[in-house]
């Protein structure tokens, strides 16, 4: 089934991960490919890190909160304010 090789293609990709933005946003790239939206698939990617990762689910919303915060300084466009200064420049 999908779901089954879903997630052998998890656990080959996830091998060696400590940190959920090491899986999201290196090794998968979903972070990065669904921007924003990555939110909407929050609960079932930490399930599948508890499963596969041995995550509690306290882990599990800890390193939630570690992807969102590098994501959040580091992966997002600035605002239209700093693009407008930036292009005014």
């Amino acid at each position: 089934s999908s779901s089954s090789a879903a997630s052998d293609v998890y656990k080959r990709q996830s091998e060696g991960v400590t940190h959920l933005d090491d899986l999201l946003l290196r090794r998968t790239r979903l972070g990065l490919q669904l921007g924003a939206e990555v939110i909407r698939y929050r609960e079932v990617i930490l399930q599948l890190c508890c499963r596969h990762l041995g995550w509690s689910s306290d882990e599990a919303d800890k390193e939630w909160n570690r992807f969102e915060q590098i994501f959040n300084s580091s992966y997002q466009l600035p605002s239209r304010q700093v693009r407008e200064d930036i292009c005014d420049g």
